[in-house]
């Protein structure tokens, strides 16, 4: 081709790769944020079901009320020998018994059959409510929501006996939801809600109130930052979330996306154009514009296999199979071991320290992988497991991974060094040094952090916003850390149950800590987050007596022990607890599941605050406890080296 037709062609290409380059880039920036905006939406709607499951637990705490409202005994009498409605009127009235149940600004009813015989509030409330009352006589409770002027949550229950002539006697309460209980359950969840019933005004908690009755009142649904739901008839829940996060993250991913497809699309019009215009060879021939490429290296002979134990080949130096993601290559390690803290079947456990430029200085918690079990699959995939899923856990109340690597002494995960102990040694030495176990004060203020690190950790979605399922499967006294200011960590995620785990545990087979287990887990079963709970009401009994409650003389017994749940002594120990533990540990206890508390924020929203300790009360009593060894260890592993 002669010289000007073909810088012609060049030019005429390379124009039209930079077009397609800007219009690809275009479309995927548009992409980007139409996808940030599809996660935005999506966090609405997640949020909005959150503040819904939280009313929802509201409504069952009234359900439990109105339980408690038809046992009472006086009442079943009344039932029983079929008196007036007058009398019915006069015990919700003035009965003393009745008192606790009257309810305010609520209603009460008494309804028997179809027909009410004795009620407390306004009429239109106590109507409202008291069409809750077929569906607790066919179910023996029911709980729900009603909207009125001021929307009210309710609950209704059947008495476990019948009138003489066969008609079902059902209690109902109803409590308004009070406005600065919703604008706690917005801050806990960072947004903005509003319960907006067919009549009356909107009933708002959160900072952006103004912004919210704007959306409301425009219907636009299909934006980022709002999600709905109707919780009852006449009545819905409007939640607003700041989405400026979420879109401003698409609009970065957008924007690089279209700086790669123009910078390509450029790259390819610089080589179309360096070729058009490129000058030919004294004989005729092109200049090459690239060194041809050196001769290949010869490859290394195949190394001999080894069989590991259950017959997988792994090559002699090399890395065993289906770990094509692990990290592959071997560098000295830059961590540098102060002393060794402890040993399990699978790792080896230091304080170490690292250093960087301007004399940077840090310790860390490091964990090795036992060398035996590098070219072990499963033991290796169980340390990658952990140290991605710790890697991934950012709260308070976690203790965080922040390296993960493999140098040549092996298998590493760096965590955060934290000054403190454990819950086990925390009660062994208020037994020594104080002559008791922990005070229940402090027993609760392990149940509150811990079950805070449990709902996060349970709640948690990867970043396509998939919920992984956790659970911990190990919550027990040695892995409840308490910092020398008195924080509270939750560790050891190595036994953690995920949807998206490496390593999955084998049918039939029992991982984690018997003395602590749900029944379930011991008869390796499902198991799901109430396992945890179950497990942390068994540490928060050691927490206040110093003993567990199960007992074996061989795993066999305590694996039998732990599947068959608490016995009828067991009961009487917890309830023998200072209150208001065995309230708090009975439900969590059940042997089935669902007789549990649903979540963990189910069980934190019934823990009384005011009857928890402070952080700096837990600090006071490390400091009594500990105060001289954390003192020597601070000094000890603040130096560069041993």
């Amino acid at each position: 081709m002669k010289t000007g037709p073909r810088r012609v062609s060049a030019v005429t290409v390379a124009l039209v790769a930079l077009a397609a380059g800007a219009w690809l880039g275009e479309r995927d920036q548009e992409r980007q944020r139409t996808d940030a905006g599809e996660r935005a939406r999506a966090d609405a709607q997640r949020a909005t079901d959150e503040v819904r499951a939280a009313l929802e637990r509201w409504s069952e705490r009234v359900r439990v009320s109105a339980q408690t409202a038809a046992s009472l005994e006086p009442l079943v009498k009344l039932v029983q020998h079929s008196v007036d409605e007058k009398t019915f009127q006069d015990f919700v009235d003035t009965e003393e018994a009745w008192e606790p149940f009257r309810g305010g600004a609520g209603a009460t009813a008494l309804v028997l059959g179809e027909r009410l015989v004795a009620s407390t509030g306004r009429a239109e409330l106590v109507a409202s409510a008291s069409e809750l009352a077929p569906d607790a006589a066919a179910h023996a409770s029911a709980s729900g929501l009603v909207a009125l002027p001021i929307p009210q949550v309710v609950g209704a229950a059947r008495m476990a006996k019948a009138s003489p002539i066969g008609l079902a006697a059902v209690v109902v309460l109803s409590r308004p939801l009070e406005a600065e209980a919703l604008g706690e359950l917005a801050q806990k969840l960072d947004v903005t809600l509003a319960l907006a019933p067919a009549r009356g005004a909107l009933m708002v908690a959160g900072p952006e109130a103004a912004a919210l009755e704007a959306f409301h009142r425009s219907g636009a649904w299909a934006s980022a930052c709002c999600g709905r739901r109707a919780l009852a008839r006449d009545l819905q829940l409007v939640v607003l979330a700041d989405p400026s996060i979420t879109l401003a993250q698409g609009e970065r991913s957008g924007a690089s996306s279209l700086k790669r497809w123009l910078f390509a699309a450029a790259g390819l019009a610089s080589l179309l154009l360096v070729l058009g215009f490129r000058r030919e060879g004294a004989a005729g021939g092109e200049v090459a514009l690239l060194a041809p490429p050196p001769p290949s290296a010869p490859r290394p002979e195949r190394p001999e296999l080894r069989l590991l134990q259950g017959g997988e080949p792994v090559a002699e130096g090399g890395d065993p199979p289906e770990l094509g993601r692990t990290q592959t290559s071997k560098t000295p390690s830059r961590y540098q071991v102060i002393s060794q803290l402890g040993e399990g079947g699978m790792s080896r456990v230091y304080v170490a320290f690292t250093t960087g430029a301007e004399g940077f200085h840090r310790q860390f918690v490091l964990k090795r992988l036992r060398e035996e079990l590098s070219a072990n699959a499963e033991a290796v995939n169980q340390f990658i497991d952990e140290a991605r899923l710790g890697a991934s856990m950012v709260h308070s109340n976690v203790v965080p991974v922040y390296d993960f690597g493999r140098d040549d002494e092996g298998y590493f995960i760096a965590q955060e060094y934290i000054l403190g102990r454990d819950v086990e040694a925390l009660v062994a030495a208020s037994l020594s040094r104080e002559g008791r176990p922990l005070e229940p004060r402090v027993v609760l203020y392990l149940l509150r952090e811990t079950l805070r690190a449990l709902a996060y950790a349970h709640s948690k979605c990867d970043d396509a916003g998939e919920w992984l399922e956790l659970v911990h499967r190990d919550v027990s006294p040695r892995n409840l850390l308490v910092s020398a200011r008195g924080e509270v960590k939750l560790l050891d995620f190595g036994l953690v149950k995920s949807a998206q785990r490496l390593s999955q545990t084998q049918a039939g087979f029992v991982k984690g800590n018997l003395y602590f287990m749900s029944p379930e887990q011991a008869r390796a079963l499902p198991l799901d987050a109430r396992g945890d709970l179950f497990s942390l009401g068994q540490t928060l009994y050691f927490a206040a007596t110093g003993e567990t409650l199960y007992a074996g003389a061989t795993q066999l017994e305590m694996l039998n022990r732990a599947a068959a749940g608490l016995t009828a002594t067991d009961w009487v120990k917890v309830r023998a607890l200072a209150e208001p533990l065995p309230e708090l540990l009975e439900r969590a206890l059940a042997t089935m599941p669902g007789e549990r508390f649903v979540s963990a924020d189910a069980w934190l929203d019934v823990v009384p605050g005011s009857a928890i300790a402070s952080a700096s009360e837990v600090q006071a009593l490390m400091e009594r406890l500990f105060q001289q060894e954390l003192s020597a260890e601070q000094g000890r592993f603040s130096a560069r080296g041993p």
